[in-house]
């Protein structure tokens, strides 16, 4: 299945970078209807790199 198939029901949004190959979803990790850990799963045997972040909502520093 499509990656991003994959991810719609586990995330608030999916999307793709162009055509690909980059493919995000984004949740909120307070609803319970997220799943970040079941599109892991689902994309953690795919060739590429699976990365996991976090938003920041406190502003940015210049060091």
């Amino acid at each position: 299945a499509d990656p991003a198939v994959e991810a719609m029901p586990h995330a608030a949004g999916v999307s793709l970078s162009g055509t690909g190959p980059s493919v995000v979803a984004v949740a909120d990790t307070t609803d319970p209807a997220s799943d970040l850990d079941a599109v892991a799963d689902a994309w953690g045997n795919r060739p590429g790199t699976l990365r996991r972040t976090t938003t920041r909502n406190d502003g940015a520093a210049v060091r």
